[in-house]
């Protein structure tokens, strides 16, 4: 038995809402992604600059 023409309807906005939600969660993750990218470049310069400091500067 084929679904009403009203719930077939229903359900296909219902699809849809979700496909657009779908998408603007992806690119939320994609963006946070990103985001952790940057954050670890960022942590590995400063590392890198502790490290250059205490090379220089040892205080003994």
């Amino acid at each position: 038995m084929a679904a009403p023409p009203v719930a077939a309807d229903a359900v296909k906005f219902g699809i849809e809402e979700i496909k657009k939600k779908l998408g603007i969660f992806v690119k939320s993750i994609e963006d946070l992604g990103e985001h952790a990218d940057k954050c670890s470049r960022d942590i590995r310069r400063a590392r890198t600059i502790v490290l250059q400091r205490i090379i220089k500067n040892p205080s003994n």
